[in-house]
């Protein structure tokens, strides 16, 4: 099940880096946050409403990787979530999916790449 999927990418400061432009550049920074920031206005006006997925939201670090990366593969049916498996490559998806599961433990340098600009 997706749930019991293990990460082939390990959560190294590359990684992350790599996951963090992902993050960027597919728009997931635009409803779920930039670094520090929480709830988005474009959160509040969804519903149901978008999670934060950075701190100082909780977001889905205590989700199973798995079930991360399935969402972020193919979305959440009757939400704004799209499905990004035909846009990103596995590795890509799997480099966010690492970098939403250590959220609350990210690196200085990833943490400064995530804050808003």
């Amino acid at each position: 099940s997706a749930e019991e999927d293990k990460s082939p990418v390990t959560a190294d400061e590359a990684n992350l880096l790599a996951g963090a432009r992902v993050y960027q550049e597919n728009g997931c920074i635009g409803c779920h946050g930039s670094y520090g920031q929480g709830a988005t206005a474009m959160s509040k006006r969804m519903y149901p409403h978008i999670p934060p997925l950075l701190p100082p939201a909780k977001g889905v670090t205590d989700d199973p990787v798995g079930e991360t990366h399935w969402v972020v593969k193919n979305g959440i049916r009757f939400s704004g979530m799209p499905a990004f498996g035909t846009k990103l490559s596995d590795t890509e998806l799997w480099e966010v999916t690492e970098l939403l599961q250590n959220a609350d433990k990210l690196p200085a340098s990833v943490q400064q790449a995530l804050q808003k600009k």
